[in-house]
């Protein structure tokens, strides 16, 4: 199963889902590749996506697109000091 998948799975027990877009789905899966950071990198992007749905306790799907990933990205940056080499260079 995929990361995303493996989300939907822990927070269909709090009625909620997400859903990310394909050219979303694209930049987190390059940027993975690219930083070496494979699936942990994957984690760590959904993981800054669904923060802000878990804390307000959201219920339904919530659907990412591109801009999303990109704010989780820098998020993810600025949290963890670039525990993702390279991210800042290859994020548009």
């Amino acid at each position: 199963a995929g990361v995303v998948a493996t989300y939907n799975k822990l927070l269909c027990h709090q009625g909620l889902g997400i859903r990310v877009d394909a050219p979303g789905l694209q930049l987190m899966a390059e940027l993975s590749v690219e930083t070496g950071m494979m699936a942990r990198g994957l984690k760590m992007i959904v993981g800054a996506l669904v923060e802000d749905a878990v804390f307000n306790e959201a219920k339904g799907e919530i659907a990412f697109g591109l801009n999303e990933v990109r704010q989780a990205i820098d998020r993810v940056v600025s949290v963890d000091g670039g525990a993702m080499p390279g991210i800042a260079m290859s994020c548009p």
